[in-house]
């Protein structure tokens, strides 16, 4: 396992770190990029006028479901809890 601090300052549990299987960071990006997305946590009038091609990247990670992610870093549901703080 690799540890990967996740800079979230809103997480309830700051400095928290989140062990990853090694070379599974990019999973753990889109499995937490796909709640965000599809939760809506972000902020849409921003994205609207400061993004250039968020609707691809929301139709890419789509497939790469909080489940999906999960098996690949080992981590479970922390990836939801993460995406959401």
């Amino acid at each position: 396992m690799i540890r990967a601090t996740v800079p979230v300052p809103r997480a309830p549990h700051p400095g928290e770190v989140l062990l990853i299987r090694p070379g599974s960071d990019a999973a753990l990006a889109l499995a937490v990029m796909h709640v965000i997305v599809t939760e809506k946590l972000y902020d849409a009038a921003f994205v609207g006028s400061h993004t250039i091609g968020f609707e691809e990247l929301a139709a890419h990670v789509l497939p790469f479901t909080p489940r999906w992610g999960a098996e690949e870093t080992c981590r479970g549901s922390q990836i939801i809890s993460y995406a959401r703080a």
